[in-house]
């Protein structure tokens, strides 16, 4: 079998810092992210599970912190000549799965908001979640002297997972619809706002207040924004194809054929290209295991 030197493959890990920090292999999106982050203020990606979106949220909140170190040897280092910092208030909402009752929402929701709390204060009027995610907005920007990004991955999560309990629903629906209003009223102190989820945001009408906002899920330009197109995964991973290749006894190319037909075939829009799940294709590689 052909000798390779040590790989060290992201399956499973979504922080851009940790991937960076420790020199793991990372498919290069930043120019993608860069031209995402200067055409529109306000953007929506919806993608299915596994495939990257948590990823690509850690990516946008160290470009906005301005932590161009992490950059090094990548497209947006080239692009981007100022790296201005920003505050970044990143919400993970699939932290409120599973969650027996409303009020387990309403405590995951209080300690994301606290972390941010302790760095930019608490107007201790603010009681609801949302009252407190607009004081939030207002105080980073104003503290900083930068508009605030603001970054909410797989917003949908509470919803989803209340979707069978009727009665749940309809108070989860209630909760997040108030926390996510802020994002129109403080429009004055927003740099970049970016949504993640499933399911397309006007599905589940909790943004009937945000109508500036680009969704960008079936854009052609933005099509591989998230998992791995042929082209990549012959140009990043070719070693690892090969081995794999030499473990199945195949050739090289009969193995490309295969991993098509395992992970391939996802598309995002008409002229989108194939598009591997990201998380499939690293793990067979990893494991040097088709399954």
């Amino acid at each position: 079998m052909t000798p390779i030197p040590t790989r060290l493959f992201t399956a499973g890990i979504q922080d851009f810092a940790n991937i960076r920090e420790r020199k793991l292999i990372y498919v290069d999106k930043t120019d993608v992210i860069y031209k995402m982050t200067h055409e529109s203020q306000y953007v929506f990606l919806s993608r299915p599970r596994r495939f990257g979106k948590t990823l690509l949220c850690t990516t946008l909140k160290c470009y906005f912190e301005g932590r161009k170190e992490l950059f090094d040897g990548l497209a947006m280092e080239k692009l981007e000549t100022e790296w201005t910092k920003y505050p970044v208030l990143h919400f993970d909402l699939s932290q409120c799965k599973n969650k027996e009752d409303i009020q387990g929402i309403m405590r995951e929701l209080d300690w994301q908001l606290k972390q941010y709390e302790k760095k930019y204060g608490r107007d201790e009027s603010c009681v609801s979640p949302g009252e407190r995610f607009k004081s939030l907005i207002v105080s980073a920007c104003e503290q900083t002297g930068q508009k605030s990004v603001v970054i909410l991955d797989e917003y949908d999560a509470p919803l989803l997972d209340a979707i069978d309990q009727p009665e749940k629903l309809t108070e989860v629906r209630r909760v997040m619809q108030e926390f996510y209003q802020p994002l129109k009223s403080c429009e004055a102190y927003e740099h970049f706002v970016f949504i993640t989820g499933i399911t397309k945001f006007s599905q589940l009408s909790i943004f009937s207040t945000l109508n500036n906002i680009t969704n960008i899920t079936m854009l052609p330009q933005y099509s591989a924004i998230c998992g791995i197109t042929v082209d990549e995964a012959l140009d990043v991973f070719k070693p690892d194809i090969q081995v794999l290749a030499e473990r199945y006894k195949c050739t090289y190319d009969e193995m490309v054929d295969n991993l098509k037909a395992k992970y391939d075939g996802y598309n995002f829009s008409m002229e989108s290209p194939d598009v591997f799940n990201p998380f499939s294709l690293t793990m067979a590689l990893k494991n040097k295991m088709v399954d």
